[in-house]
């Protein structure tokens, strides 16, 4: 196993020495070490529009707010995989608005959790509005009826939840939704 300090120049270097069989061989099982690197190796050949990952991960944020055992960071880690394997913007918010949606179902459900739990769902909201409004304003309508009911639903949670909720939402609106004059 080569050293961890490793460089990327080193690697290149090692990888150009190595035949075609070989390199076949190395991607194969790269392909087949999980999800995220066999959609990396699609797109970058063109294979696939990441609907296959998409599902994946949309199945692990709903594992991940099971209420035999509530795990954020898996839910965030299939997001940040996502992103990696397809730089598909639209796709990273949509999956950041169903990891809020469903820890405000949690909640609701399950009642008051802790202030990291907050935290984490609003961490995850202001990185979907961050993009929405800076990278992806045209797309904003196409997620605004579920923002309009995540305002709702969060209404009657603790921890400033609520207010925080409410406070992206008018931004969101403000910068993607500018008052007709």
């Amino acid at each position: 196993m080569p050293a961890p300090s490793t460089t990327w120049p080193q690697l290149r270097k090692a990888l150009a020495t190595l035949d075609p069989k070989s390199l076949d061989a190395l991607l194969r099982q790269l392909h087949d070490a999980n999800s995220s690197n066999r959609e990396m190796i699609l797109r970058a050949c063109k294979i696939g529009d990441g609907a296959e990952l998409m599902e994946e991960c949309q199945e692990k944020i709903f594992k991940a707010f099971s209420p035999r055992k509530l795990d954020l960071a898996s839910g965030r880690a299939a997001i940040r995989d996502y992103t990696k394997a397809t730089k598909d913007l639209k796709g990273t918010a949509n999956l950041l608005l169903i990891y809020v949606e469903e820890g405000t179902t949690f909640t609701r459900h399950y009642g008051d959790i802790d202030s990291r739990f907050y935290n984490s769902l609003e961490a995850a909201l202001k990185e979907c509005v961050k993009l929405l409004r800076d990278k992806l304003p045209g797309a904003y309508p196409e997620f605004r009826e579920r923002f309009l009911r995540l305002v709702l639903r969060s209404e009657k949670i603790g921890w400033g939840y609520h207010d925080a909720i409410c406070d992206l939402h008018q931004e969101l609106e403000q910068h993607c939704n500018p008052p007709q004059a």
